[in-house]
């Protein structure tokens, strides 16, 4: 990191701090919202739990923290203001600036994070587990998956009734569940059905 003067108008990339487990929603709202370059490194890898389910987990590369590449100070009211980003590196009130070479380091080391699931992807129709919570063990089949909240909303049958529930991603794991399949529509016509749980 460097602590140089800037070039007005010149854009260069500064570490900010995210709000907790927001990394990738921070660097998708500033790439789409503000329209600066984000880059959340994240790294995928196996996750076995103790009922033998195998899943992937993808966590972020530096927990709280993320890079974007903006004109400073002339942006910087807007990027920290974007959802997801709680503010901005600094060293004696100095933001200091990040090498373009380190970035670039790091994006060959890692996948970046809108190449990359920043959560296990569940297809609709696939039939997961929950590994966690209230409705830990329970079975049923992905609605939709939002990358953005990395919530996924699962289609479960609890005492004779179908209920919609909203999970963090990383609490549900792939399952090979029963060879019987949902009729053809049930998730375009259960989309807006069904009771909602969150948990």
């Amino acid at each position: 990191m460097t602590t140089g003067e800037q070039s007005p108008g010149e854009a260069s990339w500064f570490c900010l701090r995210s709000q907790p487990k927001r990394e990738h929603a921070a660097a998708i709202n500033l790439r789409d919202r503000v329209d600066v370059e984000a880059f959340a490194p994240r790294i995928r890898f196996q996750n076995t739990t103790s009922r033998g389910l195998v899943g992937f987990a993808t966590e972020a590369l530096f927990p709280g923290y993320l890079f974007a590449r903006f004109s400073y100070p002339r942006q910087l009211r807007h990027v920290v203001s974007t959802n997801g980003v709680s503010g901005i590196v600094q060293f004696g009130g100095r933001p200091p600036r990040v090498e373009a070479n380190v970035i670039d380091f790091l994006r060959s080391q890692v996948v970046e994070s809108e190449q990359s699931s920043p959560a296990p992807v569940f297809a609709e129709g696939s039939w997961v587990k929950i590994l966690t919570g209230c409705f830990r063990h329970s079975e049923g089949r992905v609605l939709n998956f939002d990358p953005r909240s990395e919530r996924v909303r699962v289609l479960l049958e609890l005492l004779g009734r179908e209920v919609q529930v909203s999970l963090s991603a990383r609490s549900v794991g792939s399952a090979l569940g029963p060879r019987a399949q949902y009729p053809a529509g049930l998730m375009a016509a259960t989309a807006d059905g069904g009771r909602r749980v969150a948990c």
